[in-house]
């Protein structure tokens, strides 16, 4: 809890999450739900967190651990709040324009 609470925000990157196991999401549910109500001393905590997590839907079960977690962590009360951002599959065409446009 003392992590967010320096008055300063941090930002964790948590990428691949369809390749972790159930203990280690478990990990990541723990942590965000720690998070979520932390008070240190009775006074708020100010740092703030983001906590990104990437993951291809593709390779995840509908019925798999993470989806679930997701799903609580989206129901949750007090400060967590969880948006999902799809983003399509990049085309070549697109691969070619965004090269194109940093090399000329």
């Amino acid at each position: 809890k003392s992590i967010c609470c320096g008055g300063r925000p941090l930002v964790i990157i948590v990428d691949d999450l369809q390749w972790a196991d159930d203990f280690a999401l478990e990990m990541v549910e723990a942590f965000t739900s720690s998070l979520s109500t932390t008070v240190m001393c009775n006074v708020q905590c100010s740092g703030g967190l983001l906590m990104l997590g990437s993951y291809r839907d593709n390779e995840v079960d509908p019925d798999g651990f993470l989806k679930k977690l997701i799903a609580r962590m989206s129901q949750a009360k007090g400060n967590l709040r969880v948006a999902e951002l799809p983003v399509k599959e990049l085309l070549e065409s697109d691969i070619n324009s965004m090269l194109s446009s940093k090399l000329c």
